[in-house]
């Protein structure tokens, strides 16, 4: 999921970035939150990732 949330950030930024001369565009606007929006979600699945390696019971041996 990861991967799939960084390619549709990668798209959405590279948008961003050949309107950013004009940021009082609505879609400037549209992209700049979607931009944010999937920043979050990168950045709790991340956590979530961490917090599943952590918190792993210990192997039995």
């Amino acid at each position: 999921m990861l991967i799939e949330l960084k390619k549709e950030f990668d798209i959405k930024f590279n948008e961003i970035m050949l309107i950013k001369d004009d940021p009082s565009s609505q879609k400037y606007d549209e992209l700049y939150n979607e931009i944010l929006e999937l920043n979050s979600k990168m950045i709790k699945q991340l956590i979530k990732m961490r917090n599943e390696y952590y918190f792993m019971p210990e192997p039995r041996i």
